[in-house]
């Protein structure tokens, strides 16, 4: 992904956005793209199992104070070079806390 697109990204869908669109490819980028904000069938989000970036493997990332969870290990580890936001809310993250 080109600098550009990845600013005009960010300006106009946000950083999570942004990140999703660096982060992944392919099937797994509509995927991705598509699990932000998405209910499931039961009502719950897709960020309640699958991280929200990768959409392969389990969400255990805790971020405090807001308690948001939906990333996994890995795909935290990146994030929180790129930000210190909550991707959910854009709170401050002061800890992130592994849920497994």
């Amino acid at each position: 992904m080109a600098l550009y697109e990845f600013l005009l990204a960010l300006a106009f869908g946000g950083f999570l956005v942004a990140l999703v669109l660096k982060l992944t490819k392919g099937p797994q980028r509509q995927e991705a793209l598509h699990r932000i904000g998405s209910p499931s069938s039961s009502g719950t989000y897709a960020t309640d199992v699958n991280c929200i970036i990768c959409c392969e493997n389990m969400s255990v990332i805790l971020f405090e104070p807001c308690n948001h969870k939906g990333l996994c290990r890995e795909c935290s580890k990146e994030y929180l070079k790129y930000s210190d936001r909550c991707p959910f809310c854009r709170r401050k993250i002061d800890d992130s806390i592994d849920m497994s």
